[in-house]
């Protein structure tokens, strides 16, 4: 049998949720694809899971590697692929069973390199479920129209959250070949916006690409356990790094994507301030020798001065309002105020 598809889950201690996500990959209705489970150095029983699963299905394949991260794994599965078209699952969420062959078909239909569904977030302790609201929806961009059409708001559109394509892997369908030519800019170092980054070298390589309307079929786990939900320090420095790496490639395009990413970095930066002032247990007086810290930056500084600040929320241009004037304490108050 000539596999068409490769499925590509990176895996990484996810012993709890694992089998579920195996479970709907195999419920396909579309049949004809490889699976490919990496094994990132788990250290409970995530490995063991995945080869008892390969014994059942002969269309399983798994490696184990040593931890790299989720860059290195999800790399290490494509360099391994040999089919067409390329699709990724996270190891801790689900599909629905039509989303491959609807993708598929979408695909072969349009003759697109990159193929779009939805996603659905899914907190089941809270009982919640949100539904993105896709952007661009129900089109297919022929690559001339790149520029018009979909290079303006690719990254930052009218506002922080309204990107032309939602940054992640998982709601993709790729042509192999795409994300091969583009490997060398995937640091394996980046660990916080790793998606967005694959999406921006790929994307203006594209022929076509078709966003398929009313079609919601991945499963987004909401979970604490998640790795946007922890706080770190060392979280500033992948951000800059993620930086740093997104104006890298941005150098080697014809169309200049500079204020939009630095307006998506002065989001995460300030997203993480955020997250530093509620979860971090600093004292006052260190959060402030934070934001002091901050606006000294001459990388921050230069974004600043070269980004679209207005489509930033409102909270986060009070904190760089009185980041320059000095009122530290006056974000912190801000801070407080749950409906700002």
């Amino acid at each position: 049998m000539n596999e068409t598809l490769s499925i590509i889950v990176p895996v990484y201690n996810v012993e709890r949720y694992l089998d579920q996500c195996i479970r709907s990959i195999l419920n396909q209705d579309y049949r004809n694809f490889v699976l490919i489970l990496v094994d990132d150095g788990s250290t409970d029983s995530s490995g063991s899971k995945c080869e008892d699963w390969a014994k059942k299905d002969q269309r399983i394949i798994v490696y184990h590697k040593e931890n790299g991260g989720l860059m290195s794994a999800w790399k290490y599965g494509l360099l391994h692929a040999q089919t067409e078209y390329i699709g990724f699952v996270d190891s801790d969420d689900w599909i629905d069973s039509d989303m491959y062959s609807r993708l598929l078909e979408e695909a072969i239909r349009t003759q697109s390199d990159i193929t779009i569904c939805g996603w659905i977030g899914d907190c089941k302790a809270a009982d919640i479920q949100q539904k993105e609201n896709v952007k661009l929806a129900g089109y297919t961009f022929q690559a001339d129209e790149f520029r018009e059409k979909l290079y303006p708001i690719l990254i930052s559109g009218g506002n922080y959250q309204w990107m032309g394509i939602s940054p992640n892997r998982w709601t993709k369908l790729y042509r192999r070949e795409l994300l091969i030519k583009n490997l060398s800019f995937c640091d394996e170092r980046v660990s916080i916006g790793e998606d967005l980054l694959v999406n921006f070298c790929t994307i203006p390589y594209a022929g076509q690409i078709t966003i398929m309307k009313d079609f919601h079929p991945y499963h987004y786990r909401i979970h604490e356990e998640s790795m946007i939900h922890k706080y770190t320090d060392e979280n500033y420095k992948k951000i800059n790094l993620l930086h740093e790496c997104l104006l890298k490639v941005n150098a080697q395009w014809d169309y200049d994507f500079e204020i939009q990413i630095n307006t998506y970095y002065m989001k995460l930066i300030l997203s993480q301030l955020d997250n530093e002032m509620l979860f971090g247990k600093k004292s006052s007086f260190q959060l402030k020798k934070r934001m002091k810290m901050l606006y000294k930056s001459k990388r921050i500084q230069k974004a600043l001065n070269k980004s679209e600040m207005e489509k930033l929320p409102l909270k986060y241009r009070l904190y760089i309002t009185c980041i320059k004037l000095h009122l530290y304490s006056l974000i912190l108050l801000i801070r407080k105020v749950k409906k700002i």
